[in-house]
Order: structure tokens, then C-alpha cells, then sequence
């Protein structure tokens, strides 16, 4: 497609100063404690395109390539409606136009908040105050709509590196919160009723994951009550040494 063409093109001109690497239609960096994504990412029905980017914690055990958690189309569009760039939009505003939008966006947006990030205290604060501003643009939309569908929690609890960066942070009714918001989200996910959905070997993993990753949380905040903070250190220093292991291996760390 001649607009991710034009953006990569436009974005490493630009930002090479940075010193992101770039893997598929991913950007990358590590600095500091972090891993910090930008992606242009193509729908699956390819009507759309979305920019996005996020901070992930090296201490959260990086094992994949992840995508950004936000997204962005233009300057001032950080926000779910405006997010996207519709195959439309390209034939009415032109390639050339919203590259340019998204060059600016990027100025604009994305790289004073990779500059802000670049600690997990840093991060945290960071994602907090974005979901806090995206939580107000959803109850302005649902007044308008007189709804209360979209309606949830202004912080996103259910978040695994929202848990670590806490952990390193020191933030322990933020780390416990997560904590438990991911118990139950992943026992929920193991109801009876979910069981015809899978085939008896899929779902008798699916328990044993679940099991598995709630007795880690319930380590995690046993060891937040008993004030064990070596405990806590051990997995954050663990999780970081895995973490630049992973992504040596995929030549994103020297």
C-alpha cells in the first residue's frame, strides 16, 4: 500500500535520530526500563489502517512482539472515533495529506510521550493520565448518545504491565487492584458455560493456564501483604534479564 510506503519512508526521515528499528510494519526502541512500539497496523478486512503506539515494561516479561496500546490519526485525534484511517478518507483527503497528518502526529503526540516513558515510573503516570483523557471523551460520546454502554472503569485494571510497572513503582493499591481485576477476568473466562466453545484438550489447558497465572497473582499480592519486597524484586529482575534475552533474539537489542 503506497501510504504505509510513504510513511515509513517519511518516518525514518524524520525520527532516525531516535534510533527505533524497524521489523515488518513495527518500530521499535529499548531505553531506559522500557520497549517502546509504534506500528502501523492494516485491519483484517483491509478497510482501515491504525496507528498505534505504547510502552511496555521491561520487568513485565516481554515474549512477544507487542502492539501499541493507543492510536492516533491526526494531531488532537487520541481518541477511539478518530483513530482509524479509513480506506475513504484516503481516496477523499489523499496519501500525500495524511501522511503528512501522521508525521505530525507523531511529532505532535507520540514522541513526547516515548520521552516521558522511558521509566516505568514514567510510563505508568503516562498511561494513566492517556486512559484518564480517553475515559472523559467516552462519557462526553455517551451523553450525546444518551448512553451508558460504553461506560467503564477510567483506568484499564486488566493490563499485565500496567501490574509490573506498579510492582516497580512501589504503587501497591494499583499492583493489588490489577491483581485481582486479572483473577477475574481470567475466571470468568473458565466458566461452565464457556466450556462448549472448545474441545475437552483446549479446555482442560485453558483451566491449567488460568490456575497457573492466578497462583503467580496470588503470590504477587500474598507478597505485597507481608511487605516481601525481595520476593517482588527477584521477579522484576527476572522478567527484565527475559525480556532483553527475547528481544536480542529478535535484533531489537544489541
Amino acid at each position: 500500500m503506497q501510504l504505509e510506503k510513504e510513511f515509513f519512508h517519511k518516518f525514518e526521515e524524520n525520527f532516525a535520530q531516535y534510533g527505533f528499528r524497524k521489523k515488518g510494519k513495527t518500530y521499535m526502541r529499548v531505553v531506559g526500563e522500557v520497549l517502546q512500539v509504534l506500528n502501523l497496523i492494516k485491519s483484517k478486512n483491509n478497510l482501515y489502517l491504525r496507528l498505534t503506539f505504547g510502552t511496555f515494561p521491561l520487568c513485565s516479561k516481554i515474549s512477544y512482539l507487542p502492539e501499541g496500546i493507543y492510536h492516533i490519526a491526526k494531531v488532537g485525534s487520541l481518541d477511539d472515533a478518530q483513530g482509524c484511517i479509513t480506506n475513504d478518507r484516503i481516496l477523499k483527503e489523499g496519501t500525500n495529506q495524511i501522511v503528512n497528518e501522521l508525521i505530525e502526529a507523531v511529532r505532535a503526540t507520540v514522541i513526547p510521550y516515548f520521552e516521558s516513558t522511558t521509566s516505568c515510573r514514567g510510563a505508568l503516570d503516562e498511561n494513566i493520565k492517556i486512559e484518564y483523557a480517553l475515559n472523559d471523551i467516552r462519557r462526553k460520546t455517551c451523553d450525546l448518545l444518551q448512553t451508558t454502554t460504553m461506560i467503564g472503569l477510567p483506568i484499564d485494571l486488566c493490563d499485565s504491565h500496567k501490574l509490573y510497572m506498579a510492582l516497580k513503582c512501589n504503587e501497591i493499591a494499583i499492583a493489588m487492584a490489577v491483581c485481582h481485576m486479572i483473577k477475574g477476568t481470567n475466571l470468568l473466562a473458565i466458566r461452565p458455560t464457556n466450556k462448549k466453545k472448545f474441545s475437552c484438550d483446549v479446555w482442560d489447558k485453558r483451566i491449567k493456564d488460568v490456575e497457573e497465572v492466578n497462583s503467580q497473582l496470588d503470590d504477587i499480592l500474598n507478597s505485597l501483604l507481608d511487605n516481601d519486597r525481595e520476593y517482588i524484586n527477584n521477579i522484576l529482575s527476572q522478567n527484565e534479564k527475559d525480556s532483553l534475552s527475547f528481544l536480542k533474539s529478535k535484533n531489537f537489542v544489541s
